[in-house]
């Protein structure tokens, strides 16, 4: 799981946001298993809930170098951060599916990701999430 962006956009008269309220786990009623994750972001909607869940009976996870701002049910993230994103301007929740997803460069997260070969090698400091910062809008489906 490399370099995706789990969006918490609020709503007109919304008390909790509209996004995730678990980043990544195993499917329901089942663990975390064997799953190896990178320059993620997992904002989930309740900071006291879980961002990375690997619950009971999960094994062989390896995640790291990840953006999250709830809990973590599991041994990782040595180079993860805990914290809540922050976007460029009109970037994030407010582009919605504009394809600008980039963090401010005061956003935890922004430069603190891990190069990986073949993926992102061609950044000397790459962001957690899904959209290098100075790089165009994302653009999705067929073109």
């Amino acid at each position: 799981v490399f370099h995706n962006t789990a969006l918490q956009a609020t709503g007109s008269g919304a008390t909790s946001g509209l996004g995730a309220g678990l980043g990544l786990a195993g499917n329901t009623g089942q663990a975390l298993t064997n799953t190896v994750s990178r320059n993620n972001i997992f904002h989930i909607w309740k900071g006291t809930w879980p961002s990375i869940s690997q619950t009971s009976g999960g094994n062989g996870n390896d995640v790291n170098y990840d953006l999250y701002n709830g809990n973590l049910d599991l041994t990782g993230e040595a180079n993860g951060v805990r914290g809540t994103p922050v976007y460029a301007s009109g970037h994030g929740p407010a582009s919605g599916a504009g394809g600008n997803y980039q963090l401010a460069p005061t956003s935890p997260g922004y430069g603190r990701g891990l190069r990986i070969n073949n993926f992102n090698d061609d950044v000397a400091a790459p962001d957690m999430g899904a959209h290098q910062s100075g790089r165009p809008a994302m653009r999705f489906g067929i073109q």
